[in-house]
């Protein structure tokens, strides 16, 4: 699964899009109806609706602006504050499941950001050809092939697409979810299959749905607690807080330790983001100071543009 999120200030509305690969379309249906379970549970739920009235929780049919044909539905949750979300989804044939959630605070702009959803909804372009719809092993991913399934992400040079299991209860189902890391010989699928690693040019980065019933804090300080209860040698001078974006429910902490009797210095981002049913994208990006090469800026670059935040650029080692 890849994702990103921004704000529009102006109005006050998140907007997170996710994508996933070898859906179909009762895992299009979860994905839609996720946030439902626990909106109702909420004391200020006030009901949902959904844009095909005619076949409420399934998909209809819609001609995006580049002509292509997809399924498609939206979701709407309102709550009695006048706070609430649209969610959308589009389903192309190759399985690629393109969502995106708005959500808005205030009930004058209910209207504003499902007019911006249906828009974006409308000018998603699936390249038919990816991944795999020529019947090749990528248009279906299973348990036999998703661990081979790495290859170079085709809008970068130096970061690849790798898939691993989601946990079962995440959407009821056995679901694959992509992660954008550095691409090379370096791939390992760890946890049971759960979570996924690689490194190339003096970066490392490990990513797993973590769950948790709080925030995305919780997911990082709960990774840093492993790290201490795992004996990681920390740099203690230089102490970092976790920071948690409240709106966006995004969270980072930065850690610095040594390895090998203090003779190699690691620096970590710790990153929670993209809630769903509970879980959250976690990932462990880890600098290797003694592997940079003249190609890790570049790489730096696009694990910027992957992650959407700004990544530190550390010197190499002399």
């Amino acid at each position: 699964m890849g994702s990103a999120s921004f704000l529009d200030s102006a109005r006050n509305t998140t907007y997170s899009l996710s994508v996933y690969h070898g859906a179909d379309a009762s895992q299009a249906v979860d994905v839609l109806m996720s946030l439902i379970v626990s909106a109702r549970f909420d004391d200020a739920f006030e009901g949902f609706s959904f844009e095909q009235v005619e076949q409420p929780g399934d998909l209809a049919e819609f001609t995006s602006d580049s002509g292509a044909v997809y399924q498609y539905n939206i979701m709407t949750i309102t709550n009695k504050d006048g706070s609430g979300s649209h969610t959308g989804v589009v389903l192309a044939d190759n399985g690629t499941l393109v969502s995106i959630l708005a959500t808005y605070e205030q009930e004058a702009h209910a209207d504003s950001a499902l007019s911006s959803l249906r828009n974006i909804l409308k000018s998603v372009a699936i390249d038919p050809d990816y991944p795999g719809a020529d019947g090749s092993d990528l248009a279906e991913i299973t348990t036999e092939n998703y661990q081979s399934l790495f290859q170079l992400a085709q809008e970068y040079d130096y970061v690849g697409i790798a898939y691993y299991l989601a946990p079962y209860d995440l959407y009821g189902t056995e679901t694959f979810v992509d992660a954008y890391i550095p691409y090379g010989a370096g791939l390992e699928h760890l946890d049971d299959g759960t979570a996924v690693q690689s490194q190339a040019h003096g970066l490392r980065v490990y990513v797993t749905m973590a769950h948790s019933a709080e925030n995305a804090r919780t997911v990082v300080d709960e990774a840093y607690q492993a790290m201490v209860e795992d004996g990681v040698d920390f740099y203690t001078e230089s102490p970092s807080e976790t920071y948690h974006d409240t709106t966006l429910d995004i969270a980072v902490r930065r850690v610095m330790y040594f390895e090998d009797n203090k003779t190699v210095a690691r620096i970590a981002i710790l990153y929670a983001d993209v809630r769903q049913n509970g879980y959250y994208q976690f990932a462990q990006i880890t600098y290797l100071p003694e592997q940079f090469d003249e190609e890790y800026p570049a790489l730096l670059a696009e694990l910027c543009d992957v992650f959407a935040m700004n990544l530190p650029e550390i010197p190499p080692m002399d």
